[in-house]
């Protein structure tokens, strides 16, 4: 049996130029999603299908990147920016269908209503770092033991501090009950429930 667990640590970053790298990468998501929800709204007033995230995510490698106004998503992972089309696709889904109760279309993201990024594959841990692909090893204040495979990883803004939220899963024995033996039980009409082992149960 697989458990996951959660794990937020204070990220220590070691020079000027990490900070940097790690608001690019806030600034290049926050980009992409104002783009793609731009492109969705066009297409829904002039009553045009809505593009899946995939077709958004091939307009990015193909246009966006090529392009000589917005080669600045080369410079930041992959990752973070389809994670981010993905989660822009399901909250206008979940808006449209109603799966969620009171979900309002999504909204353009500005600098300060958007503090995060996510890698869904890639996380490493070392000691008190954290490697996040195509930024590398960062140092993090470390409170407690991670335990388990590191799978993904959110970095957050908050407050003038950088933290990072580690999810790992853990390999677990199924549980088993201590009891040997069992009985069965046949639900009636006539006879409320009878027991394969004592008497009926009217």
């Amino acid at each position: 049996m697989k458990k996951v667990k959660s794990f937020k640590f204070k990220l220590k970053l070691k020079s000027k130029e990490q900070e940097i790298t790690l608001k690019k990468n806030i600034g290049c998501n926050r980009f992409v999603w104002n783009k793609a929800l731009a492109i969705q709204k066009e297409r829904m007033e002039n009553k045009q299908k809505l593009l899946s995230w995939y077709e958004l995510d091939w307009w990015k490698n193909n246009f966006w990147k090529k392009s000589e106004e917005y080669d600045f998503l080369k410079e930041v992972s992959s990752q973070p920016l389809n994670q981010t089309l993905q989660m822009l696709d399901r909250a206008i889904w979940d808006c449209l269908t109603k799966k969620v109760k009171g979900r309002g279309f999504p909204r353009f993201k500005h600098k300060k209503s958007d503090s995060g990024f996510r890698y869904p594959v890639g996380v490493k841990i070392k000691n008190k770092q954290v490697f996040l692909p195509k930024i590398g090893w960062v140092h993090f204040f470390k409170s407690q033991e991670v335990i388990g495979t590191p799978k993904n990883a959110t970095v957050t803004y908050y407050a003038g501090d950088w933290f990072v939220s580690i999810q790992t899963e853990i390999e677990r024995e199924d549980p088993v009950h201590p009891s040997k033996s069992s009985v069965g039980i046949d639900m009636g009409v006539a006879c409320f429930a009878m027991p394969s082992k004592g008497k009926a149960i009217k």
